[in-house]
């Protein structure tokens, strides 16, 4: 099939993803159970905190549910997996945590250049004060 045949790209309001090659893109899981061999360890990604998770994970559901430059929430910020992600993919980050000295932490494992596409925000991801930065922050 040469670029004549090639439907014209069919993107969903939500994702960058040209549902017309689907099957296509290596980098994005269709299957219904994603197996990873080790977490990746590349992009400021440390296995350093209890409670992180594999950036594979986030790179999935960044990539199908959300566009270059939207931002994405993290109520629960911890050692910024979800921020550090969100970067690499082109997005930006509302990251909410408890911990200020976590807060402090993630903002120094962010490079300079990008930390102006993550908005820390320190508070209980419950309390209305806090709901109320994060609407400012969006």
């Amino acid at each position: 099939m040469d670029s004549t045949d090639r439907k014209p790209p069919k993107t969903p309001r939500y994702s960058d993803i040209d549902l017309t090659r689907w099957r296509t893109y290596d980098h994005i899981f269709t299957d219904s159970l994603w197996l990873f061999p080790s977490r990746a360890k590349a992009g400021g990604h440390r296995l350093d905190y209890h409670g992180n998770y594999i950036p594979q994970i986030a790179t999935q559901l960044f990539t199908r549910y959300t566009k270059k430059d939207e931002i994405v929430l993290d109520l629960f910020l911890g050692s910024g997996t979800s921020a550090l992600e969100a970067i690499n993919l082109g997005r930006k980050c509302v990251g909410v945590e408890l911990k200020a000295e976590l807060v402090d932490y993630v903002r120094e494992k962010i490079p300079a250049e990008a930390r102006t596409h993550v908005r820390f925000i320190t508070g209980d991801s419950g309390a209305e004060t806090t709901a109320d930065a994060v609407r400012a922050a969006l």
